[in-house]
């Protein structure tokens, strides 16, 4: 018996969740849709975000874009052409973030070096676990 947790859509309440919209500050902070409520009820502040993602693909796997690599436009500027990920890449590429950045780093004048070296060493296990996850 599969005893995953399943979010309903917050629109409709009768369809599974496939788009998870947040912005701190906005009222609500963030909204959880459906396929078919994000096309009608996702947040002025999201919908080009939302263009983005449909055209968008997984900057690891090539697949399907679901969320913007907000720690890629930290270190490539505000700029830089967005960088997406997919469902699965997304879920891999939090976790593994999360063990570099579990203490504060000091803040120096090395802070952008670091920051650039461990998103270097975040790629590259991305890579490799991507190529594991297809085999």
């Amino acid at each position: 018996m599969d005893h995953t947790y399943r979010e309903m859509c917050q629109a409709c309440d009768s369809k599974l969740v496939s788009h998870y919209i947040s912005q701190p500050g906005a009222e609500p902070p963030s909204i959880s849709l459906c396929d078919d409520c994000a096309q009608t009820h996702t947040p002025a502040f999201a919908r080009d975000g939302m263009e983005d993602l449909k055209d968008g693909d997984c900057r690891f796997c090539g697949g399907q874009a679901v969320a913007i690599d907000s720690l890629a436009r930290m270190t490539d500027g505000d700029g830089a052409e967005e960088k997406f990920l997919c469902r699965s890449c997304g879920s891999e590429y939090h976790r593994i973030g999360l063990r570099f950045f579990e203490s504060p780093t000091d803040p120096d004048s090395k802070a952008d070096e670091r920051l650039r070296e461990i998103m270097e060493q975040i790629d590259t296990h991305m890579r490799r676990w991507v190529i594991q996850r297809d085999n």
